[in-house]
């Protein structure tokens, strides 16, 4: 059997096979055969109308008779059978159900079919008239095969049903595999996006940048650059300056490698978003393990100078590189701990650098970066504005003793990321590794206090060296169904739940979070678990919706992807077919007001009561 092809003869484009041709047609036997009568047969006539085609197409028409014998049941067919390999081989080329989690949205203009990585040709024969314009080229972007829309464009498909053919590089490179997928799905709607320009993103991602610094998970990083303006600002303005500069740099970098990582991964396959680094349960336990050497720092138990992160007992009060390599890494560190959070216009503008080359992601990246250091970089060309808090003295210690606490916080926050991503035994694993770094920097203070240096030291080494060997590694996740005390009746989210909830025309809230992301948190304390929000949608008929990003999910990367999203939170309202069947986001800011505003909107559906309810 020869796959499916095109064949062009511009502008038309025609649709058929190459070579020979077999075309496996399962035929039932009438039932006025008898079981148990030999030697008798039964003739199978056919009319075969084609088009032969090369430069151009000629008609041709067969008539076929083909005679078989009749067995019993218990008969086996010959082996020697000429046709027996060809047909085997026809049946093994037959298109098959997609390998991968398949996803297929409707744009205005084009219809989207996810593709794994590895494909560098694809196609898509649809099976109805007027999907697309058979000569229109379909491209690849993204890992999305973007089909464009025939005649029947400006109507809303519901099903899409075809053969997408794909070629995939074997082990060599002049060898190709080819593969055929039968699709029959319904289709994601298309959703109305903001459609922004490059300079709208820009912006967009500039305010989101400064917005940044308000989140929560950023503020012991605003504390500790305060802090060390606050000691370097007795120096000239010009160090200050190179100061707030390094602090930009850092952060400026940061975000450059981790636009470029996502990047990369995205183009070979990944699926990644804002915040990806924080599905790695190694990253996880090494940015607690570091919040709490901070803590430790602030706290005075141990000092390592300023070289670290400028967050010592000494920080830096002059021009030195050190000084200044201390401010770049706190920058490094500000973005890293910042990317919990997404924030009112950053979405939009992540989601608009996904789909975009690297250089204008980069560029959107740097935006953001260069509105997070914004508010520090005008510090220090306003030195005035320091010079207004208390002057240098005891105080400040007892201040930096307090700041130890957000640390510590922030510590204990990262624990219960991982336990999320990683079971029980993994999450005690990285809370011993935590006794142990608070141990090895007692034994360091000891150290520094000349009492039995060098043995201290030692041991010091010895204990965090060990408390290494107790991280989780990034293979070690484990499923954890989404659960909480204070929000009950919520559904897991899948593809097929949600297409059903939508066709039965029940109102659905799809809650899109990740147990790292901060912003979700404060959203589900504040807003998603209040009661009158949630009897109000259960009067209203809806179904609450979780999708959850903690660990990696192909099904919620694609999701947010649908909406031209890379982060969470994301929040959807699906209202009832009855009032408006096209979904609608909500800000990633969430109030107990704004649902119940939304949620009254909404048109009563007649639910029957449960048993429990009776």
């Amino acid at each position: 059997m020869a796959l499916s092809t095109t064949i062009a003869n511009p502008p038309l484009m025609n649709y058929g096979y190459k070579g020979e041709i077999i075309l496996p047609i399962q035929i039932q036997a009438p039932d006025y055969l008898s079981s148990n009568v030999n030697n008798k047969s039964i003739s199978f006539l056919a009319t075969f109308q084609l088009l032969v085609c090369r430069e151009i197409c000629i008609p041709e028409s067969a008539e076929l008779k083909l005679t078989l014998p009749v067995h019993t049941k218990n008969y086996a067919p010959s082996t020697q059978n000429s046709w027996r390999a060809a047909i085997v081989k026809a049946r093994r080329q037959l298109p098959i159900t997609p390998t991968w989690p398949l996803a297929v949205s409707q744009e205005k203009d084009t219809i989207a079919i996810d593709i794994p990585a590895t494909v560098h040709q694809a196609h898509f024969f649809p099976l109805n008239e007027g999907i697309t314009p058979y000569a229109a080229e379909q491209s690849i972007l993204h890992h999305r095969l973007i089909v464009p829309r025939g005649r029947y464009a400006h109507t809303p498909l519901t099903s899409l049903e075809g053969v997408l053919v794909l070629k995939e590089r074997g082990n060599h490179a002049e060898k190709q595999l080819t593969h055929a997928f039968a699709i029959n799905t319904p289709l994601l709607q298309p959703t109305a996006l903001p459609q922004i320009t490059l300079w709208q993103a820009i912006c967009f991602a500039l305010i989101g940048g400064l917005l940044l610094n308000l989140m929560p998970c950023v503020f012991p990083m605003i504390s500790i650059k305060i802090l060390s303006f606050m000691q370097i600002s007795s120096g000239s303005k010009k160090q200050l300056q190179q100061h707030g500069w390094f602090f930009t740099g850092g952060i400026l970098v940061c975000f450059t490698m981790i636009a470029t990582v996502m990047n990369i991964l995205r183009a070979s396959g990944e699926q990644i978003g804002w915040g990806y680094q924080l599905q790695s349960p190694l990253i996880v336990a090494l940015l607690a393990y570091l919040m709490l050497l901070v803590g430790l720092l602030f706290s005075g138990v141990v000092t390592f100078g300023n070289a670290l992160m400028g967050v010592g007992n000494q920080l830096a009060t002059d021009s030195s590189k050190t000084g200044l390599s201390s401010s770049f890494l706190t920058g490094m560190l500000a973005v890293i701990v910042a990317t919990p959070c997404t924030v009112p216009f950053m979405a939009t503008a992540m989601g608009f650098a996904a789909v975009q080359p690297l250089l204008i992601s980069l560029a959107i990246f740097l935006s953001l970066g260069l509105g997070m250091a914004l508010p520090y970089l005008l510090l220090c060309y306003c030195p005035q504005w320091l010079q207004r808090l208390p002057k240098q003295g005891p105080w400040l210690e007892h201040l930096k003793k307090i700041l130890a606490l957000p640390m510590y916080a922030t510590a204990l926050w990262l624990l219960w990321v991982l336990s999320q991503q990683v079971n029980i035994n993994h999450t005690l694993m990285v809370m011993l590794g935590m006794a142990l770094i608070i141990t090895a920097s007692i034994f360091y203070h000891l150290a520094q206090k000349f009492i039995y240096p060098t043995t201290n030291t030692s041991a010091a080494l010895a204990l965090v060296i060990l408390s290494a060997t107790l991280l989780p590694s990034n293979t070690e996740h484990f499923v954890k169904t989404i659960e909480s005390d204070t929000l009950k009746n919520w559904q897991i989210y899948s593809p097929e739940k949600l297409r059903a909830l939508r066709k039965a025309g029940t109102p659905v809230f799809l809650n899109v979070t990740a147990a790292w992301c901060i912003t979700c948190q404060v959203n589900d304390r504040l807003a998603l678990s209040r009661p009158s929000v949630q009897d109000l949608f259960k009067q209203k008929g809806g179904v609450f919706m979780k999708a959850d990003w903690t660990n990696r999910d192909p099904e919620v990367s694609q999701l947010l992807s649908q909406f031209n999203r890379i982060g969470v939170p994301l929040y959807v309202l699906y209202p009832a077919h009855s009032s408006n069947r096209e979904p609608y986001l909500l800000p990633q800011i969430l109030t107990e007001d704004l649902l119940l505003s939304e949620f009254e909107k909404l048109k009563i559906l007649s639910v029957k009561p449960s048993r429990q309810e009776k």
